[in-house]
């Protein structure tokens, strides 16, 4: 059997595809008493226009039959719908052994298949990989735990403490006070304050790249956050600093805090129904989960660059 690397990397889920079922994940459950694996993964399938015959499309290859897969299009709905559904499978892993959600009595878990099928020139089957992804519990019904468990798993107070050097000593305070916020269920603040923190780690992240005199200028003034992040995400490209698809996600989730914040400080206005849902507990769980995750990789930028700095004479 003629594994496919390339196909195993497409299907292996992204840090957005885990925000994403996060999302969807929670907001499902904290509308019901329970919720199937088999209506979480339609929830999940839904919100991308995508079903259950989608992993049934084949995709398009150019490969002779019997040579290893190479040309594997990650946006295909047969090898989108397989990453969407080990995305699932990773949240509902993180959710249970974080306590924030509890097994239902209900249907059996079935496991997912190893193979996408493929159409080539003059042939019909189908592409192997080996993808060593999250399987989810044991359990095939779930429900949300009680509230205080899931603010005080979801809400780390460990974080400002822990990222010190990257948010500085208020955007620490920020974070630590946006945490406050969620586990007292104050969820306006404990968004837009999640965005500040947000804002000050790229902040203090371009404080590295002083190759670029502007980004220096707009860090050392605390001026124009947008423009930071987007000078600071251009560095550390340059730089290869971490890889690509990694730093546009760390990208889109700062756009989509810094959207949040400047929203949620505006409390007149037209309603805007994609960013309502953030400000609901299920919602700003969803943020706060994906918080570690975010501030973590973002340090681990900040030590890279700092390590590349000249020792001073």
């Amino acid at each position: 059997m003629v594994y496919s690397p390339a196909a195993a990397d497409a299907v292996s889920p992204g840090g957005r595809d885990l925000v994403e079922a996060r999302k969807i994940v929670l907001q499902l459950l904290s509308g019901l008493p329970s919720s199937s694996n088999g209506d979480i993964y339609k929830a999940v399938l839904d919100a991308h226009g995508l079903t259950s015959e989608s992993a049934r499309e084949p995709l398009k290859v150019d490969t002779p039959h019997g040579r290893q897969v190479e040309d594997v299009d990650p946006s295909h709905p047969a090898v989108w719908s397989r990453r969407l559904r080990f995305a699932t499978d990773h949240v509902l892993h993180e959710l249970y052994t974080n306590g924030v959600i509890s097994p239902a009595s209900g249907d059996s878990y079935r496991a997912s298949g190893d193979s996408i099928p493929v159409r080539g020139n003059s042939w019909n089957g189908s592409v192997q990989y080996e993808h060593h992804h999250t399987p989810p519990p044991p359990y095939g019904r779930w429900k949300m735990a009680g509230v205080p468990s899931l603010r005080a798993e979801l809400a780390r107070e460990d974080l400002p403490e822990r990222y010190l050097e990257l948010l500085g000593v208020r955007g620490s305070q920020v974070l630590r006070e946006g945490i406050g916020a969620f586990q007292r269920g104050l969820f306006i603040a404990a968004v837009d304050l999640l965005g500040a923190a947000s804002e000050a780690a790229w902040f203090g992240l371009g404080a590295h790249l002083t190759d670029d005199v502007k980004l220096q200028r707009l860090v050392a003034a605390g001026d124009n956050a947008a423009e930071v992040i987007d000078r600071s995400a251009e560095g550390v490209a340059r730089r290869s600093a971490w890889n690509k698809r990694g730093l546009k996600d760390l990208r889109s989730q700062a756009a989509h805090l810094r959207d949040l914040r400047n929203y949620g400080l505006h409390p007149t206005g037209a309603t805007d129904d994609d960013l309502e849902p953030a400000f609901t507990e299920a919602g700003c769980a969803v943020l706060y989960m994906a918080a570690p995750r975010y501030f973590r990789q973002l340090d681990q930028i900040r030590r890279g660059l700092q390590d590349e700095e000249p020792e001073e004479a």
